[in-house]
């Protein structure tokens, strides 16, 4: 760790924790003239002298030097030796405590070494909790003339909207440190974090509760990341980094990796730490008027956020433990979780997370789901209703618990897209919950196209759709009805290019006749059946005794060696 040393304003380097002299350390926005590292060690105190942030360093040693602060209650930071008893390794806490030296980012890291640069953002947080205090400088706030610090009232506009409350980096530098001093941009004094606390409250969106004697670790994944969703990086991996000291992990740096990848790592670094399903519960509730959702509508949605601004407006979100909890890890199918399933409205599925919401509109917190369209036996964020779902007590009886596997990242729909030019053929088969039945391809259209015997359809570049009449085994309430009684619907494809997914839709049509029917009556019925066709997931619900369910899902499988669309019916 590289220090300012406050008599001489020379850098030295100190290498070992117990060895680590005692700090005061600075918060600040960077501007277009900061000292760096290579001008600390090549630049004349003269040429230095004429950077305006150099200025910022020296004021900075004067605030210390003119500060004296009383020993804390609590835990102590390290320091290199006791001044009173000179026992190497002790906490150092005279009853007047002045730091010796300084810290400041632009200066005591050399950003040209991606190593020093990596092992500084994983370690930074830590220096900010073991600073004797911290000083957060506002630029673009100043005092009024002529009052005393006493006198500051800091709920005017221009405090809560200083640039210090909007910065990714600055989350952890108000919530790390012990001790933290606001001052304005001529370094007047506006007083400790704790008696401004109602005001920087609200300028960060922060509960007070949080914001002081470490009360931020109390609070759920959900709730730190909505205090992430308004601030900014100037590069876009930097709002996944500056969030590894708020979660405890720790990950290498991989600047040029974009923010999108940034942020799936840090979430999959903080599910290895917390059992919090709260990382899940991202998008806005289906109540609310507006949210953060922005993704493109030709994306595959998965179990993790793309950016922080999703968790945006869901800092009440409350979390509670289960009863047998089972960890999720991740996977390369997906992540493995295991949650209740509910199905409302037909065919739509929510998974029940283990959250809840504290506003009078509660209840449980789910996700709506549906089958992923790029891997068979998967599940994805529902493209349709990327809202989060709250679901009563009554509904949540109702779920089964299910271990599913989710997908992790939002994937583009053009992934698909390439799949489709490089798949030639649908195959129709029974699922593994056939009801013990099997099925026929009683007639298809069109014919020539149509593999009846092994119910196969070779795809072909422009023809847009296909259908086949389908038998089943009638079921009465024990099972299959004697005498060899037939169910019939119609399997609907619909080969569409312009499709977000780009592979076919599918659609359940009842069929009431029985026996073969003419290729012109089943081109008709997908004609006048369009609204039954859907993306991934089809449903058809027979009427008779039974009152069965009828389902055709569609996903990729290697068939014969070959990757084929295979589209499953499976009766319930």
């Amino acid at each position: 760790m590289r220090l300012i040393n406050l008599e001489t304003l020379e850098l030295e380097s100190f290498i070992g924790y117990g060895k680590i002299p005692c700090y005061a350390i600075l918060s600040h926005t960077w501007g277009p003239d900061e000292v760096t590292y290579a001008d600390m060690t090549t630049m004349s105190r003269e040429e230095l002298g004429k950077k305006a942030g150099y200025e910022k360093i020296v004021k900075f040693g004067q605030f210390v030097r003119d500060r004296d602060v009383p020993k804390p209650a609590g835990r102590v930071p390290r320091c290199a030796e006791d001044r009173r008893t000179g026992r190497k390794n002790a906490p150092m806490w005279p009853s007047a405590y002045r730091p010796t030296h300084i810290w400041v980012d632009t200066c005591c890291i050399d950003k040209s070494s991606s190593s020093e640069l990596s092992e500084a953002i994983n370690s930074m947080f830590a220096w900010y909790q073991e600073a004797v205090f911290c000083v957060a400088i506002l630029e673009d706030y100043e005092h009024p003339v002529g009052a005393s610090s006493s006198q500051f009232r800091p709920s005017e506009d221009a405090f809560l909207e200083c640039r210090w409350f909007t910065r990714g980096w600055t989350l952890q530098e108000l919530l790390a440190p012990g001790r933290l001093f606001f001052v304005d941009k001529n370094w007047v004094s506006l007083g400790p974090r704790f008696e401004v606390l109602d005001s920087v409250s609200a300028a960060s969106g922060i509960d007070a509760m949080y914001l002081q004697n470490g009360g931020w670790q109390k609070a759920n994944i959900a709730k730190r990341l909505s205090w992430a969703a308004k601030r900014e990086t100037t590069r876009p991996e930097d709002l996944a980094y500056c969030l590894l000291g708020v979660f405890g992990v720790h990950m290498p740096l991989l600047y040029g990796e974009g923010g999108h990848s940034a942020f799936i790592r840090l979430q999959e670094e903080i599910i290895k730490e917390f059992d919090d399903h709260s990382i899940f519960a991202w998008g806005r509730r289906n109540h609310a008027k507006a949210g953060p959702w922005n993704e493109s509508p030709n994306v595959v949605l998965g179990a993790f956020a793309s950016h922080p601004s999703q968790f945006q407006g869901l800092d009440n979100v409350q979390t509670y433990s289960g009863d047998e909890e089972e960890p999720h890890t991740v996977t390369n199918k997906g992540i493995r979780i295991r949650l209740p399933i509910v199905k409302v409205e037909g065919n739509t599925t929510i998974a029940i997370l283990r959250c809840h919401t504290s506003d009078p509109l509660g209840g449980f917190m789910g996700i709506y789901i549906e089958p992923c369209p790029l891997k068979p036996g998967v599940w994805c964020r529902s493209s349709s209703t990327p809202a989060l779902a709250c679901v009563s007590d009554n509904v949540a009886q109702s779920a089964e618990t299910r271990l599913i596997f989710l997908l992790k990242k939002t994937t583009p729909a053009h992934e698909s897209i390439e799949t489709m030019e490089s798949i030639s053929s649908v195959s129709v088969t029974a699922g593994a919950h056939g009801g013990g039945c099997g099925y026929d391809i009683v007639s298809a259209a069109p014919e020539e196209l149509w593999d009846t015997r092994y119910g196969t359809l070779r795809l072909r570049r422009g023809r847009l759709s296909a259908t086949a009449l389908i038998s089943m085994d009638r079921l009465n309430g024990r099972g299959r009805q004697p005498g060899g009684a037939k169910e019939y619907f119609v399997l609907l494809l619909r080969v569409d290019p312009s499709s977000r997914w780009g592979f076919p839709d599918v659609g359940l049509v009842a069929w009431r006749r029985a026996g073969k029917a003419k290729t012109r009556d089943l081109e008709r019925c997908h004609l006048t059946n369009q609204d039954s066709v859907r993306p991934h997931t089809a449903q058809l619900r027979l009427k008779g005794r039974a009152m069965r369910t009828v389902t055709a899902r569609i996903g990729i499988e290697l068939v014969g060696g070959t990757r084929t669309y295979v589209v499953s019916l499976t009766r319930e």
